[in-house]
């Protein structure tokens, strides 16, 4: 945020572009990751706003949503708890209390 806030001045002068890389995981959320999908919630709302903000001063705001990618993160993610054997049912029963 403070990086954007010292550009602003030279954005509102060229009417350029700020280019923001979120994740689908800002607007929906998914079992097991919930750190990470909590962490895109705040981008995507501050490319909301700040496409609203700068549309006074010709500024645009592009919101980059990649799919998933092969990371070890990715990869980790999915068996953090070692459950890859366990049914769907008995996992939403987990987390249901």
């Amino acid at each position: 945020m403070a990086v954007t806030q010292a550009l602003l001045p030279q954005l509102w002068l060229t009417q350029g572009w700020i280019v923001l890389i979120s994740s689908l995981v800002g607007k929906v959320t998914f079992l097991l990751i919930g750190a990470y999908c909590a962490s895109k919630f705040p981008l995507e709302a501050m490319g909301d706003v700040l496409s609203i903000e700068l549309k006074r001063w010709n500024g645009a705001v592009a919101l980059i949503e990649p799919g998933a990618t092969d990371t070890e993160m990715y990869w980790n993610g999915h068996d953090m708890f070692g459950w890859h054997g366990l049914s769907r049912r008995r996992a939403i029963g987990f987390f249901d209390g």
